[in-house]
């Protein structure tokens, strides 16, 4: 799972849609938008929606709890 920020900034390049995190494992890449760019993702109001997010993606996924 990738999370990314629906606003970009100027400096930010798409290469692709994952970012070419998928050299980096086996799975499939997964991007999950979010609220906010890359620094306010992580503050107040955004980070309610991100929150969310991680743990709905957490809950879902048994091979972090084997």
């Amino acid at each position: 799972m990738l999370f990314r920020a629906q606003e970009q900034l100027e400096e930010d390049y798409v290469q692709n849609e994952n970012w070419d995190w998928s050299q980096y494992t086996s799975e499939k890449v997964t991007v999950e938008w979010t609220p906010g760019n890359h620094f306010t993702m992580f503050y107040e109001p955004h980070v309610k929606t991100l929150t969310a997010q991680l743990q709905t993606y957490l809950f879902s996924s048994t091979k972090f709890f084997v």
